[in-house]
C-alpha cells in the first residue's frame, strides 16, 4: 500500500467520507504521478467509499473511468457537477437537495466556480444545507472573478460563465452589491433575485432574450444605463394560478424591427422600428409565430392541415386566407398568442386597477386623448406590476380563442378610455388588417 492509499484511508476512518472526497481533491497532483496500478487501486478505494455512503453519481463516475484519467478531470467534475444539477431539480432522477448540495461542496472545495455559486444558491436558500447567509456571501465570493476589486462584503459580483439561472432571491438584500456582470448563458433571472440590494446600480448583460422574474430587481436603483438594460429584456415570467399555468410574456408588444428581421417586409402603416407592428391579421401572426419558433429550433405551435411550416399553408402574408383547418398544439414549447385569460391575467399584473398599472390612463396607455391619432413606440410608458408595457392603448393585441373566433385586448391610440379597461375585449376578423391592431407573443414555461 502507498503513502498515500494509507492517508485515504486513515482520512476516511478518521475524519469520514467528505473528509476522505476533499482529501481526493487536494491530492491529485501526487495521484497523478503514481504507476497505472497503483493509480487503479486508490481510485477503487475512492468508489468504495462512494458506495458505501449510498453517492451514487460519484461512484459511477469512478466506475467509469473518470475518477482515475487525468486526461479527463474536467469530464469528472462536469459529471459531478450534472448529478448535482439533476439532484436539485429533479430532472432524470429523484429529487435530493441533500445530494445536490454533497455535489456542489466536492467540487467548490477544488475550486469550481460554477459549483461555488450553485452552492451560495443552496445556502441562500436553506436547501440541503443549513439556511445560512454568512456561508451563501462566502461561497459567492469565492466564484467572483472580481473578487480582488473589493475588501469586505459583496460588492461587485460577476456571476460565472455557464450559469443559466438565477434562482429566486439568491441576492435579495445584500445591501453591499453595488454592481453584477451577468454572462450570456444566464436566460432567467429569478423573482427577486436582486430584490431590496439598496446599492445595486450597475447590472450589465448582452443579451436581450434573458427572461426577467417578477420584480427581480425590485427597491434596487440603478442607474440609467442599467435600467435601460432591463427595461429592454424581451420576456417576463409570469407565474399562473388555478387553470393559468406558468408561461414566459413579451415585454412589449412584437415591434417593427422584429418583425421585418424574422418576416422579411413590414406592412405597418404607422413606421417605426421601435412602435408596435401594425396592420396585421390574425392569419399573419400565427405565420410569424411559427417562423420565430422554427429560428429558434423550438417545437411550432399552429399547423394548418398538420402542416407546422407554413411555406405549406397556401397562404401569403398580409394577402389573402388560409385554405384548411387551423390547430393550436398547447404542449408545444413554441411562441404562440396569449389565451384571453392568460392576456388578463398578465395585463392585471397583480394590482388591480382598471388599466395595465394604474387607474389613470394617460400614465401607462396612448389612447384618443393623447396619441395624435397615431401609435408610439413601446415603452415610453410606465409598465404595470409585472414589468409588461404597452398591454393598454398603442395597438389592439390579438388574443386566441379558437379557430372560428379571435379577439383583441387592451385598446388602441384610438380607442375611448372605456375600450382601454383590462376587462375590455373585441371581436376581430382573423382575415383583416388593422392600423390600429398588432400583437404580443407568449411561450409556455418549462
Amino acid at each position: 500500500m502507498t503513502k498515500l492509499q494509507l492517508n485515504l484511508a486513515r482520512t476516511y476512518e478518521e475524519r469520514g467520507y467528505d473528509a476522505a472526497l476533499n482529501f481526493w481533491t487536494e491530492k491529485q497532483d501526487e495521484i497523478k504521478s503514481l504507476s497505472e496500478q497503483e493509480r487503479d487501486t486508490i481510485t477503487k478505494m475512492m468508489e468504495r467509499y462512494c458506495i458505501i455512503n449510498n453517492d451514487a453519481g460519484i461512484a459511477q463516475s469512478f466506475s467509469q473511468g473518470y475518477g482515475g484519467n487525468y486526461a479527463k478531470d474536467k469530464e469528472f467534475e462536469s459529471m459531478i457537477l450534472e448529478w448535482g444539477r439533476m439532484y436539485k431539480s429533479g430532472n432524470k432522477i429523484p429529487q435530493d437537495y441533500k445530494k445536490a448540495a454533497e455535489c456542489f461542496q466536492k467540487l467548490s472545495f477544488s475550486g469550481n466556480k460554477l459549483a461555488q455559486f450553485m452552492l451560495g444558491e443552496m445556502y441562500m436558500r436553506g436547501l440541503g444545507v443549513e439556511k445560512s447567509r454568512t456561508e451563501a456571501e462566502k461561497w459567492y465570493i469565492s466564484a467572483n472573478a472580481e473578487k480582488e476589486r473589493y475588501t469586505t462584503g459583496l460588492v461587485h459580483m460577476t456571476i460565472p460563465d455557464g450559469i443559466e439561472c438565477i434562482e429566486d432571491y439568491v441576492f435579495e438584500g445584500f445591501d453591499s452589491l453595488c454592481s453584477v456582470i451577468i454572462p450570456d448563458s444566464v436566460k432567467r433571472i429569478g423573482d427577486g433575485a436582486f430584490k431590496d440590494c439598496r446599492n445595486l446600480e450597475s447590472v450589465k448583460f448582452s443579451s436581450d432574450s434573458i427572461v426577467l422574474g417578477f420584480k427581480a430587481f425590485d427597491n434596487c436603483p440603478l442607474n440609467e444605463m442599467a435600467k435601460q438594460l432591463v427595461g429592454q429584456t424581451g420576456f417576463v415570467l409570469i407565474k399562473g394560478t388555478g387553470d393559468i399555468k406558468d408561461f414566459y410574456i413579451g415585454r412589449f408588444p412584437v415591434t417593427q424591427d422584429l418583425y421585418e428581421e424574422i418576416m422579411g417586409e413590414n406592412p405597418s402603416y404607422f413606421k417605426g422600428s421601435r412602435n408596435p407592428v401594425d396592420s396585421v391579421s390574425f392569419y399573419d401572426a400565427i405565420y410569424f409565430c411559427n417562423k420565430l419558433s422554427k429560428k429558434f429550433g423550438l417545437l411550432p405551435v399552429y399547423s394548418v392541415n398538420g402542416q407546422t411550416s407554413p411555406e405549406y399553408w397556401g397562404y401569403t402574408p398580409h394577402k389573402g386566407l388560409t385554405c384548411g383547418r387551423i390547430d393550436q398544439h398547447f404542449f408545444a414549447n413554441g411562441f404562440r398568442l396569449p389565451t384571453a385569460s392568460e392576456w388578463e391575467f398578465a395585463a392585471n399584473g397583480g394590482q388591480n386597477y382598471k388599466y395595465a398599472g394604474s387607474d389613470i390612463l394617460d400614465e401607462v396607455g396612448w389612447y384618443n386623448a393623447n396619441s395624435g391619432d397615431k401609435s408610439h413606440p413601446v415603452a415610453e410608458k410606465k409598465p404595470n406590476g409585472y414589468g409588461l408595457f404597452d398591454m393598454i392603448g398603442n395597438v389592439w393585441e390579438f388574443v386566441y380563442d379558437n379557430y372560428y373566433y379571435c379577439s383583441a385586448r387592451g385598446g388602441c391610440y384610438g380607442s375611448r378610455s372605456l375600450d382601454c379597461e383590462i376587462t375590455r375585449s373585441g371581436g376581430r376578423s382573423p382575415f383583416k388588417q388593422r392600423t390600429s391592431v398588432g400583437f404580443r407573443i407568449v411561450r409556455n414555461a418549462d
